[in-house]
């Protein structure tokens, strides 16, 4: 099938469904306002709220459709090794002028030192009595991304009430943890939320209660009542945190839904989304650079890889870490084009041949 009749065929078929999902749109718009709390309000956790759901995307219009193919075109011409080649080129840039000097002024609430927090986009953090203005992270946002992400490291011991400084202080509404606390025997964030349903911890002036914790797939999902304390007012914001559980250190999950299926589920929202893995870069970056390439796409804009990766860094230093994320990056949004173009057979072969080969290579052993 040729390009031009793949999209003849998406045209016929999201027709059909375009006002089923407008009607949907507008209803769980109507019900997220319905349950959003009022500053004070007693908190109901909303069991109602849909949990990851792998709802139909925004796409695609015709020119969103072409800038899609044009990008799949693109990939199925590099093939793995060939954005693993690209990727190599691009390994090294950092931003210039490149200034840490607040990182390397708190190199013991920094979890690795050579991971460095630029200057220029650093979240500062309110000062408040002896309280430093630093935390390990960035601001990741503008065009093309419609939403914000805070990057940011996993928390160390005594920069948890920190972290929750950061979440209140920015509004997020969304936590997206994306390591274990343990991975091969070494320690990659600290525990920041209560252990169980039910359970409160208080960090600092941040009082936590983990009202709900499910698992869902590969997530720990989780709904939270976070509660400022001392000052006139009785301040209460819910958050939502999801842990993705199997995705290795320096390496890529097998599927790309669980990825769609978050992005999907922050996209929307009118608040801030802080991701982290174990040092936010690698497996933090490799979601915002997801997000960043499907935004591009929504955008009606050309996806250039090369320009992304320049991006990000200009924002985060040292996001993707390895090939292979690079290369999951790509699958991702193949997966996605898949599931546009209604599982058209030969947009889902160039995502399956893609995918095989990205799985060959990540899990071969390593050249002694």
């Amino acid at each position: 099938m040729k390009k031009s009749e793949i999209e003849k065929e998406v045209v016929k078929t999201k027709t059909e469904t375009n006002e089923n999902n407008e009607e949907k749109k507008k209803e769980e718009e109507k019900k997220e306002e319905e349950n959003e709390n009022a500053k004070g309000a007693k908190f109901k956790p909303n069991s109602q709220r849909p949990m990851l759901q792998n709802r139909e995307p925004e796409f695609c219009n015709d020119k969103q459709l072409e800038k899609f193919t044009e990008f799949v075109e693109y990939v199925k011409s590099l093939g793995v090794n060939g954005l693993i080649d690209e990727f190599t080129t691009m390994k090294g840039y950092n931003l210039e002028p490149f200034i840490t000097n607040a990182h390397n002024a708190h190199q013991q609430k920094n979890r690795y030192k050579d991971i460095y927090c630029l200057d220029e986009s650093r979240v500062v953090l309110s000062q408040k009595e002896n309280m430093r203005d630093y935390i390990h992270a960035n601001f990741v946002k503008g065009p093309p991304l419609i939403n914000d992400f805070i990057c940011t490291q996993g928390p160390l011991a005594d920069t948890i009430v920190d972290f929750w400084r950061m979440a209140w202080q920015e509004n997020a509404g969304y936590i997206v943890m994306l390591c274990e606390l343990m991975e091969l025997g070494k320690k990659k964030c600290e525990r920041y939320i209560p252990a169980g349903p039910g359970d409160v911890e208080t960090y600092g002036e941040i009082k936590v209660t983990l009202v709900v914790s499910k698992n869902e797939d590969q997530f720990l999902y989780s709904e939270l009542l976070v509660e400022k304390l001392g000052g006139p007012e009785q301040k209460i914001r819910k958050m939502y945190h999801w842990q993705w559980r199997d995705w290795p250190d320096r390496g890529v999950p097998n599927s790309a839904a669980p990825m769609l299926r978050v992005l999907r589920e922050v996209r929307g929202s009118r608040y801030r989304t802080i991701v982290h893995c174990s040092a936010g870069v690698g497996r933090t970056g490799t979601l915002v650079a997801v997000e960043y390439i499907l935004q591009t796409i929504m955008a009606e804009k050309t996806v250039d890889l090369k320009e992304m990766i320049r991006d990000l860094r200009n924002q985060r230093a040292h996001v993707i870490q390895t090939p292979v994320q690079y290369a999951y990056v790509a699958k991702a949004v193949l997966r996605m084009y898949c599931i546009v173009t209604k599982n058209i057979p030969l947009s889902c072969q160039t995502y399956t041949s893609f995918s095989n080969d990205l799985t060959t290579i990540a899990n071969a052993p390593p050249p002694k």
